[in-house]
């Protein structure tokens, strides 16, 4: 009898032996992060003579000229399956407003500009989604270190939210 009680935690060691040998699998989950536009977004030339400017609730151009306004993306060392921004219009009239996404570092990565246009609808909302496919990649957008969406923002209109997703290694 005490035979067999030894080798029933020889084998039981094994067992853990070898499963901690065998090799870890990564386990993904997909993660989102949203950020309010104040705080990620600038004009893309910096003037003083202009009321385009973060407010409580979004990057806000209310005056009568377009203004170009660039947005970072935050990056948790893994490339995004997807990034977008919401746009918003104003005044109640409908909006063209075209933004274009770079992904890439420049001199270490090479970077690739994609624009995109939508029309944000009479007192709505509209978002631009930039994806892999938009960056010829599969599964996500490479090289998404220094990600960045620049909006010629029309008149009366607003960026109201930019955000990303990706896969975060949870472990096994």
């Amino acid at each position: 009898m005490s035979t067999r009680i030894a080798i029933v935690p020889a084998s039981m060691l094994s067992i853990a032996i070898l499963a901690c040998a065998a090799p870890a699998r990564a386990l993904d989950k997909e993660q989102a992060f949203f950020e309010n536009p104040g705080s990620a977004c600038q004009l893309s030339i910096p003037t003083i003579d202009t009321v385009v400017a973060p407010r409580a609730n979004g990057y806000r151009n209310p005056g009568t000229q377009g203004a170009f306004v660039i947005c970072g993306f935050p990056y948790f060392n893994r490339d995004f399956k997807g990034a977008g921004i919401v746009l918003v219009s104003l005044d109640g009239a409908q909006h063209t407003i075209t933004c274009t996404a770079v992904n890439g570092v420049p001199i270490i990565a090479e970077q690739t500009y994609v624009s995109k246009a939508v029309v944000v609808p009479a007192g709505g909302s509209e978002e631009i989604l930039f994806t892999p496919e938009d960056f010829g990649t599969i599964g996500t957008i490479d090289n998404t270190l220094s990600f960045s969406i620049t909006c010629n923002l029309p008149p009366q209109t607003a960026i109201t939210v930019i955000g990303s997703s990706y896969d975060l290694d949870v472990g096994a």
